[in-house]
């Protein structure tokens, strides 16, 4: 399973992701630029449109995310 996004009003989906990693759980910044993803292969960031998409930790897991004010 792979991360998209879709406007909306509605429209044709952008795929954000090629991960393939089973149940990602997605979680947007409260500024809507950035998302974080937790998935089995590790814990990922990146911005809003799919770009940077970075493995900020490894160890990956099951669960969900949330994004705490800092």
């Amino acid at each position: 399973m792979d991360v998209y996004v879709i406007a909306i009003d509605g429209g044709t989906p952008k795929r954000l992701t090629t991960l393939g990693e089973d149940n990602p759980s997605v979680a947007w910044s409260p500024d809507g630029k950035r998302l974080a993803i937790l998935a089995g292969g590790g814990i990922y960031a990146m911005g809003a449109g799919g770009e940077d998409l970075t493995n900020v930790d490894p160890k990956g897991g099951h669960g969900s995310l949330d994004w705490k004010p800092g």
